[in-house]
């Protein structure tokens, strides 16, 4: 088989027998075989439109170096959609399943921040990894407060697995989006502990707070290793408890020791990731940052009244632009 290159197509298009638009032109060369070689290593992940232009300008003169050089974050947008504390007790839950269906379209991944279930019962758990995984998106969730009630936790995070699920407990997964993307996640439950200087000395003198101080720590440094371990084009960081006051909204002061911790937010600002996704804080507001100035949402249903979706971009916080789908109506 003969091998189309620019040259054969420029020579192919001086012979008066032919009528060759730029369309006709970029359609060739997509289909020849020096799009597969060095022209799509260098072009492959452009929009079409871009590409074209790109590649037309290039094949006029094939010794040029290329116009533009290839960013995989600019090629592709990645799409996230965000939910948390579900809190599903048994089929009459079902009626998230129509909306949770249409979002395959829509974005890339479903990250879930804790708080499936109502009690931990491996029936709710069915009930959930059956809705979630009714998505058809890879599916990636931490547990919360009201998961870790069951008795069972292996067999609970068994059941969700069967469907699919991915449950991150202190480690980091990635998932591989086309135009050679890679969007990294790390999640860890967290727990409480307080927001210093917020709750005052005397707190820790109960047993409660030593104990919320152990595990505080043990959090954050699984945390801190999944961010350090992940590599990818951008980087979330997935909890259940809240790593900032900012999206603590209505909350009363004094709960504030049971929904988070200032140390998650330490290992937040050290590590840097491009989004923060969090629940628990149900009286709570959507939007905050850490310390450090790093985007931070609260994606309890009970705050955002359905599924949110993110695009991560370029912009100064790393979002690029958001919505949020309604799908279930709170008293």
């Amino acid at each position: 088989m003969q091998t189309c290159t620019p040259v054969s197509i420029l020579k192919s298009l001086a012979k008066p027998c032919h009528h060759h638009s730029q369309v006709d032109l970029m359609d060739t060369l997509r289909g020849s075989n020096s799009v597969s070689g060095t022209h799509g290593r260098l072009y492959g992940g452009f929009p079409s439109a871009r590409r074209d232009r790109v590649l037309f300008l290039h094949m006029m003169n094939p010794r040029s170096k290329p116009l533009v050089q290839f960013d995989a974050r600019v090629a592709t947008r990645p799409r996230i959609a965000a939910i948390g504390d579900l809190h599903i007790r048994g089929p009459e839950d079902w009626q998230l399943l129509s909306r949770l269906m249409d979002i395959k379209h829509q974005a890339d991944v479903l990250l879930v921040a804790g708080d499936l279930t109502e009690n931990g019962r491996l029936i709710e758990a069915e009930i959930a990894g059956e809705l979630l995984a009714s998505s058809h998106i890879p599916v990636v969730v931490v547990l919360g407060n009201h998961d870790l009630r069951t008795l069972r936790r292996v067999a609970f995070r068994k059941v969700l697995e069967r469907w699919g699920i991915e449950v991150l407990e202190g480690r980091a997964t990635s998932i591989e989006l086309p135009g050679e993307l890679r969007i990294g996640i790390a999640g860890t439950v967290g727990c409480g502990g307080g927001f210093w200087p917020l709750e005052g000395p005397r707190a820790m003198h109960s047993r409660t707070m030593k104990r919320l101080a152990i595990r505080s720590k043990r959090e954050c440094v699984a945390l801190d290793r999944a961010l350090q371990s992940v590599e990818a084009n951008y980087h979330i960081a997935l909890t259940h408890f809240a790593p900032t006051t900012s999206t603590l909204g209505r909350e009363p002061l004094a709960k504030y020791w049971m929904l988070g911790n200032c140390e998650l937010g330490v290992v937040l600002d050290r590590r840097a990731p491009d989004l923060i996704v969090h629940g628990h804080a149900h009286l709570g507001n959507f939007r905050g940052r850490t310390p450090g100035g790093l985007p931070v949402l609260n994606v309890a249903l009970p705050v955002i009244g359905g599924v949110h979706f993110e695009s991560l971009g370029e912009s100064t916080d790393g979002i690029l632009g958001a919505r949020t789908e309604v799908v279930r109506q709170w008293a």
